[in-house]
């Protein structure tokens, strides 16, 4: 959909939002004076309504004590420590691999969303393909194995905190959000390059290494209850370029995936620098720029614009602000074309904010010479 047709659009979406499903097809007809747009429209519409993967095995049946590993339990080669973490996605277990003495983290993907065969395979081809990754920033994939008939991705574990955490304890300093945003910028870029999207970039998906290097989780996860398709054909492309789509608002976390990807519509590279926007916006203003959760709230707000970060708090730069508004352009055409071009903004910015102190200083110094010249030169008072 072009800018000018999503300006006429917007409003209609909105409205049509705000009615029952069954009712939306013939008020976008009403509203909308051409077919074709409101065709497109219904056709966003449908596939946001009916978020099913036509392509995906039936979910099966499962409680959380399914996934249960004791202590000790051996997964392949790695031997089960404890249990460290569970989502909406998968249950993660702290391991040991005993061959080369060290903890991993282990991923295994829920059991109603890995269902068996087909699609077990997808998640192991997603899983593989994000190992592929090799960068300081990206927590590493080091194996994927079966137990059981259940996938399981072996991680790097990183034992420092999520910035999930840190943003609950404290607001971070400008030159500290912009480095953390250049290192995932870098890591992203790392990721694209071999074809994999994250597709559900957030604070809880970013750790700090005991060192304090950033470190982006769960690449190749987000995609892995979902088989890449486009979404105009619907053909598979199982390949070495991954652009993953989703046929509705399920696979990634709400407030921070990108318009398209909340509409169903296809998603690559772009859509991983919107949710970078959005924790960018987060961790400079202490907010994300739209404080709605629940996905059909979220497609009203993301279709009204966001608030600029500055404006949200004065305290950000102004270059800062521009380049968060700019990742979160609702056309992806309208947002920075790729990771790579917004990890240069952001290091201009960082640029800036190192040399300001020095010209402050100077400033002042100069500023002080003059007070001190006048000074002298001033005739003695009578």
């Amino acid at each position: 959909m072009k800018p000018t047709s999503w300006e006429q659009a917007k409003d209609v979406i909105t409205e049509a939002l705000k009615r029952a499903p069954s009712e939306r097809e013939r008020f976008v007809r009403e509203r909308c004076a051409d077919s074709e747009l409101a065709s497109e429209i219904i056709t966003l519409l449908a596939a946001y309504r009916d978020g099913a993967d036509f392509l995906a095995d039936p979910p099966t049946t499962g409680t959380p004590e399914d996934d249960e590993l004791e202590p000790g339990t051996r997964v392949g080669p790695y031997v089960i420590i404890d249990s460290i973490g569970r989502g909406g996605m998968g249950h993660v277990f702290l391991g040991s691999d005993p061959r080369l003495r060290r903890k991993v983290a282990l991923k295994c993907v829920i059991k109603s969303l890995a269902g068996s065969g087909e699609r077990r395979l997808r998640i192991l081809h997603e899983a593989r393909a994000a190992a592929r990754i090799t960068h300081p920033n990206v927590a590493t994939i080091h194996d994927v194995v079966e137990h059981e008939n259940r996938a399981f991705i072996v991680m790097e574990y990183v034992e420092g905190e999520s910035l999930a955490a840190q943003l609950k304890r404290e607001r971070l300093p400008i030159d500290r959000v912009v480095a953390i945003g250049r290192q995932l910028a870098s890591a992203l870029t790392a990721a694209h390059a071999k074809g994999v999207v994250h597709r559900d970039l957030k604070p809880g998906n970013i750790h700090f290494a005991m060192d304090g290097t950033v470190k982006v989780l769960d690449f190749g996860i987000a995609n892995a209850p979902r088989f890449a398709t486009t979404f105009a054909s619907g053909a598979s492309t199982i390949g070495a370029s991954l652009q993953p789509t989703t046929r509705g608002p399920h696979a990634g976390t709400p407030p921070y995936m990108s318009p398209e990807q909340l509409m169903g519509r296809t998603v690559d590279e772009r859509s991983d620098v919107y949710s970078l926007g959005v924790v960018l916006f987060e961790m400079a203003t202490g907010r994300r720029p739209y404080r709605e959760s629940d996905a059909d709230d979220l497609i009203t707000a993301v279709a009204n614009g966001a608030l600029r970060a500055d404006v949200v708090d004065p305290r950000v730069p102004r270059a800062l602000a521009e380049t968060i508004a700019k990742a979160l352009a609702f056309e992806t055409d309208a947002r920075y074309q790729t990771a790579a071009e917004l990890g240069a903004a952001l290091e201009d910015i960082e640029r800036q904010l190192k040399t300001e102190p020095t010209r402050s200083r100077e400033l002042i110094r100069r500023w002080a010479t003059r007070v001190a010249v006048g000074m002298l030169m001033a005739p003695p008072a009578l």
